[in-house]
């Protein structure tokens, strides 16, 4: 066997959502930079932590949960890269996941919709649900507002993987129906956001009118059959998988890198029904900003905007500002930057296209706006997103579009 043909394995315990796109990212460095001999068990491109004892190679990629896992890893003493972040501090180079970031990237998320009660409902024993809470706490706070933490209780509680934890439905639905309405509440989890859905079903709270339910790792599986669909914080799970085998290569190769340890930033918050919420309480401007947001990719003009909610213009925009802080005009320009943003970010459109979809008639008058907003053009923009990620990756639900 040639010397530079490095034997890897990822040690991963099960194929979630968010692991499934670590692989990709993964498997798509390896392929493009490196000649590694993959472990495969069975069919899948990973090892078990049964099996790791026995395995022999030169590095390995691992996703530490627990106290006995990290044991494992370090009496193996081998090159390794964690990409898990449930536990604080580990010995070892990790590539993870910005928690706190999350959280901020939820509260902004939550704020954006108008709500002004939020709350924070998850299990506090793991270091990263406790950095989501900072975050955002942190950003809640510092708009002017508080965030309550409701205490949980549970029917079962486990932290195995090959069991769930049941929920005490009755007892949560108990602490959010007290109220105020309408709450946003933040959920470190997916799993833990339909909880919160279930609770409120059990008892007779609407959601998103009264309670507006935002999770974390986009589980479309969880999230699309949830009732209702369940909006959720993307992590940027693709990009961690990359970085992490590319910070193997180095490890494995002797290149000392820029960083033993890398934090990544979320990708988006995917919204589904959920968080569907205009908490706004004059209804006209309620009915305004639902227009704008649902017309965001059409051509619309305040005309438009004021012979749907049948007020005057004069009146319209007195209202709007007292409700939402700035003019009708700023609130559609938000929302057209919102979406080029994201369709320059997570496809490979044309800039006509994104033009086109994000409500303006010509690219032109698109990157004149675009550059007002932003201080860049909307290519350099898209170079800018490139630059932060991997621009070489397959079609995840991290990049939808190509």
């Amino acid at each position: 066997m040639s010397k530079s043909k490095k034997r890897v394995a990822f040690v991963l315990r099960e194929i979630s959502d968010h692991l499934r796109n670590n692989l990709y990212g993964i498997l798509n460095y390896v392929r493009k930079h490196t000649s590694w001999e993959v472990y495969t068990e069975g069919t899948l491109p990973r090892l078990s932590w049964d099996r790791l004892r026995e395995w022999e190679g030169d590095g390995l990629i691992v996703a530490i949960d627990t106290e006995e896992e990290l044991d494992r890893v370090l009496a193996k003493n081998m090159v390794t890269v964690n990409v898990s972040s449930r536990i604080p501090r580990l010995p070892l180079p990790s590539v993870v996941s910005d928690n706190q970031a999350i959280g901020e990237l939820a509260a902004a998320h939550l704020l954006e919709q108008g709500l002004r009660h939020f709350a924070f409902v998850g299990p506090m024993d793991l270091d990263h649900n406790v950095k989501r809470l900072q975050g955002f706490a942190g950003v809640i706070e510092q708009a002017g507002y508080r965030c309550e933490r409701y205490a949980l209780r549970y029917v079962q509680r486990t932290l195995e993987y090959d069991k769930q934890s049941i929920v005490d439905i009755d007892h949560l639905g108990c602490e959010l129906g007290r109220g105020p309405f309408p709450i946003g509440v933040f959920a470190p989890h997916d799993d833990m956001g339909c909880w919160v859905l279930k609770a409120c079903a059990a008892n007779g709270l609407h959601v998103p009118r009264q309670v507006a339910v935002l999770g974390v790792d986009n589980f479309e599986l969880l999230c699309d059959f949830s009732t209702p669909p369940l909006s959720s914080v993307a992590q940027s799970s693709y990009r961690i998988g990359y970085e992490a085998a590319k910070l193997l290569d180095q490890l494995m190769t002797g290149i000392r890198p820029s960083q033993r340890s890398m934090l990544i930033p979320p990708l988006s918050v995917i919204a589904r029904q959920s968080t569907d919420v205009l908490a706004v309480d004059d209804p006209d401007v309620a009915e305004a900003l639902r227009f704008i947001r649902n017309h965001a990719d059409q051509q619309i003009t305040l005309a438009d905007i004021l012979d749907h909610v049948a007020v005057s213009r004069r009146s319209l925009e007195i209202r709007f500002k007292k409700a939402i802080g700035h003019s009708v005009e700023q609130e559609t320009i938000n929302v057209r930057m919102a979406r080029a943003k994201q369709l320059l970010g997570q496809t490979v459109m044309p800039i006509t296209q994104v033009a086109l979809n994000s409500g303006y008639h010509s690219s032109t008058g698109f990157s004149v706006a675009f550059r007002k907003e932003t201080g860049m053009s909307p290519r350099e923009f898209r170079k800018y997103l490139a630059a932060k990620a991997p621009a070489e990756h397959p079609p995840t639900p991290d990049n939808p579009s190509e």
